[in-house]
């Protein structure tokens, strides 16, 4: 298997076009274009895989944290303490406007093709705010703005999720990085658990809060951003370790601050503290 290398990075720390203040989830079109949630500065940016920029950020949202894109429309969780949203706007850019609730603070999102979005909830809903389910969960449905599902209860058994970050869907299941439990689930589109792997440590096939997770549908492999250890494994669909990568670019001061990764066909992408880098595959 390759050993990735590194390919580019771009952004420092500021609120100017280009740059980034703690950006989070980022994911990836086949128009070629790069969508990047800039956290702390409430914006959305969109770059070409190579860094150039695709007109101005697009502000209006409130610490946007997961992306996700299908053929038509861009959608970004949104909103710390509130309000607790997925915002829309088209692939070339826009008008962000609100096309869900969630009722939790929103973590990374995924979609399917079929026009379902989901969307991780670090934090449960309040068992008393409808229309949602009364039991803590941690994954929620959506499709044409409306719930239409949940599942994940909160815990550490299989099935149960802990603060789960990245999601990822592939050839009909859900991928989660379940950070808290330090381990990946999977499971179908209708919440049955599926497999799991994983435990807490520093070796091959070990994790320490996975944040990010994505697919590469030609090699049939799942990237998984192992933030705690400062590195990226890949496995296949059913956890077999594959390779690890530890060459992550540190930022000066040796900061490494993993939170989302995006791939393209040639090249997958981390955001780290205040930048974006980008490395060939495995």
């Amino acid at each position: 298997m390759a050993v990735p290398r590194f390919i580019r990075s771009w952004g420092i720390q500021g609120n100017q076009p280009g740059q980034f203040n703690n950006p989070a989830g980022l994911a990836y079109h086949p128009l070629g274009h790069l969508y990047v949630a800039d956290r702390f500065n409430n914006r959305l940016q969109i770059f070409e895989t190579d860094g150039t920029p695709l007109g101005p950020p697009i502000g209006g949202f409130q610490l946007p944290f997961g992306i996700a894109v299908d053929a038509n429309l861009v959608y970004i969780t949104n909103g710390f303490p509130g309000p607790n949203q997925l915002m829309s706007l088209p692939l070339a850019g826009g008008v962000p406007v609100p096309w869900a609730t969630t009722g939790a603070y929103p973590g990374a999102a995924a979609t399917d093709g079929q026009g379902n979005v989901f969307v991780t909830l670090p934090i449960p809903p309040l068992p008393n705010v409808p229309p949602f389910p009364r039991l803590p969960i941690r994954v929620q449905v959506f499709n044409s703005g409306k719930l239409v599902g949940a599942w994940g209860p909160s815990g550490s058994a299989p099935g149960q999720l802990s603060a789960p970050v990245g999601i990822a869907y592939f050839q009909g299941h859900l991928y989660v990085a379940d950070t808290e439990n330090n381990r990946v689930q999977v499971f179908t589109p209708q919440g049955r658990f599926v497999r799991g792997w994983g435990t807490l440590g520093q070796g091959n096939g070990q994790l320490a809060g996975p944040s990010g997770i994505a697919v590469d549908p030609v090699k049939n492999l799942v990237y998984v951003l192992d933030t705690g250890n400062r590195r990226v494994q890949v496995f296949t669909p059913q956890g077999v370790f594959q390779g690890v990568f530890n060459g992550i670019v540190p930022l000066p001061q040796n900061v490494i601050q993993l939170v989302g990764i995006a791939l393209s066909p040639d090249a997958f992408f981390v955001t780290n503290s205040s930048s974006v880098q980008s490395y060939t595959l495995f």
